[in-house]
């Protein structure tokens, strides 16, 4: 992504109200989803070419990453982390109660 004359500006505020809007209706998935949304809105293509090395980096982290038994405490915090974001995001969306809820 590059400078576009303000589109990326414009990018990163629709990728940011996407995300709020599947939050607010429990949908977590990855980003990518959205980000094309957002590119789509503000009327960008994506070029197909690197995908695939992309693609191939991605399988490495995924193969070499792995999860370590987390303590309570840390279980805890993800979780209060959680719900901290979905309450804020509740408030985001009540200042444009027309976007979210209708």
């Amino acid at each position: 992504m590059a400078r576009d004359g303000g589109k990326e500006k414009e990018f990163f505020h629709e990728w940011g109200k996407i995300a709020h809007f599947l939050e607010m209706n429990r949908i977590h998935s990855g980003d990518g989803n959205l980000m094309g949304l957002a590119a789509a809105k503000v009327s960008w293509t994506v070029a197909r070419e690197g995908w695939e090395q992309l693609n191939q980096v991605r399988q490495h982290l995924n193969a070499s990453y792995q999860e370590e038994e987390l303590r309570l405490v840390e279980k805890m915090k993800r979780r209060f982390g959680y719900h901290y974001r979905l309450n804020r995001a509740r408030l985001i969306a009540l200042r444009n109660v027309s976007f979210f809820y209708f």
